[in-house]
C-alpha cells in the first residue's frame, strides 16, 4: 500500500520556475540522459539477479504460488520466469522512448538543494498530490492499458531490494493471473517498464523521490535542449493551467530572501500559490 503524501516538489531553478508557470509545461527528461545515467541498468539487473535467486532455490515461490493453485509446478515457474525476462529485455530495448520527471516528499533537503538550484538558489514547487494524480488519471488506482500517447505513472522510487523482490513475486503473480500462455500483454508490460523505472540505489533513499514517467509510442512528439555535456531529448507534457496543482511554493537558501520573496510575489500576481522559505540558512556553500 502506497502511502499518498500531501505535497510533492519539484527543485529547480528561478527561471525554470517561471517557464513551468509561463508554459503550463513539465519537461520529461530522457531516462538515458538523467544525473545517474547507470539508473535503468540498475533497475534491469536488480530485476536479473532476483530471477537468478529464484532459480537458485524454486521452491519457496513455488509454494507460495500453490497456495493460489496447487497445481503450480516447477515447468510453469520456468515459462512465468522466461515471460519476464523478455518484458525486462523489450524495457531495456525501448527505453529511448522513456522519460520521467522527479519529485521528492521533502520540500526543504539539503542535498537537493546542493543538486539541483545554484548554490541552493531555487525553488521547490510544492504540487498537490491528490489533485496532480487526477490530472494523470481520473481515477489513480487504474493503470492504463494500452501504450499510446502516454502510459504515464506517478509512483516512489523503490530503494529496498526486499521491497523490490516483493515487486517482482507481483508481477510474476500478476502474469499468472492474467493467463500467461496468452503471451505479453501491455499491463505486464507496463507493470515491468514502470518499475524499472522507479528502482534506485538505497544510497538515495534520503531523496524520498517520486518519478512521473510517460511511456510514448513514437518520437514525433520530442523536444530536445542543450544541457552542459549533450543535447538532452525531452517531452513537453501539457497542462491546461499549472498553477492549479501547486499548493505552495519553498524558496531555497537566499542572501537576499526579502527581494526574492518580492520578486516571486510580484511574478505570481492573483494565482493562489503560498510562499514558503527555507528553514535551512544560507552560508554560501
Amino acid at each position: 500500500m502506497i502511502k499518498k503524501p500531501e505535497n510533492l516538489y519539484h527543485y529547480t531553478s528561478f527561471e525554470n520556475f517561471t517557464n513551468i508557470i509561463n508554459s503550463n509545461e513539465l519537461w520529461m527528461t530522457d531516462i538515458r540522459f538523467l544525473n545517474d545515467s547507470s539508473e535503468l541498468n540498475y533497475a534491469i539487473e536488480s530485476y536479473k539477479e532476483y530471477i537468478e535467486k529464484i532459480n537458485k532455490n524454486p521452491r519457496r515461490i513455488i509454494n507460495k504460488f500453490k497456495y493460489y493453485n496447487s497445481d503450480f509446478n516447477k515447468s510453469t515457474l520456468d515459462e512465468l520466469l522466461s515471460i519476464l525476462l523478455n518484458l525486462i529485455e523489450t524495457v531495456q530495448n525501448l527505453h529511448s522512448y522513456s522519460f520521467v520527471f522527479s519529485l521528492s516528499e521533502e520540500g526543504d533537503l539539503l542535498s537537493q538543494w546542493q543538486g539541483y538550484t545554484a548554490f541552493g538558489k531555487g525553488i521547490s514547487i510544492g504540487f498537490n498530490y491528490e489533485r496532480f494524480c487526477n490530472e494523470i488519471h481520473p481515477d489513480p488506482s487504474q493503470k492504463p492499458n494500452n501504450l499510446s500517447r502516454i502510459g504515464e505513472l506517478l509512483y516512489p522510487c523503490l530503494y529496498s531490494r526486499k521491497k523490490l523482490y516483493k515487486t517482482v513475486e507481483a508481477t510474476l503473480l500478476g502474469i499468472y493471473a492474467n493467463n500467461f500462455s496468452e503471451g505479453l500483454t501491455s499491463i505486464d508490460f507496463i507493470d515491468v517498464w514502470s518499475e524499472c523505472l522507479h528502482i534506485k540505489h538505497d544510497a538515495f533513499k534520503e531523496e524520498k523521490e517520486w518519478r512521473l514517467s510517460a511511456k510514448l509510442n513514437n518520437l514525433k512528439n520530442i523536444d530536445h535542449l542543450t544541457g552542459s555535456h549533450s543535447i538532452i531529448p525531452i517531452f513537453k507534457n501539457k497542462f491546461d493551467d499549472i498553477s492549479n496543482y501547486i499548493d505552495h511554493i519553498v524558496i531555497g537558501p537566499n542572501p537576499n530572501m526579502n527581494k526574492a520573496v518580492k520578486g516571486i510575489n510580484s511574478f505570481l500576481g492573483d494565482r493562489k500559490i503560498e510562499i514558503k522559505i527555507s528553514k535551512i540558512p544560507y552560508t554560501g556553500w
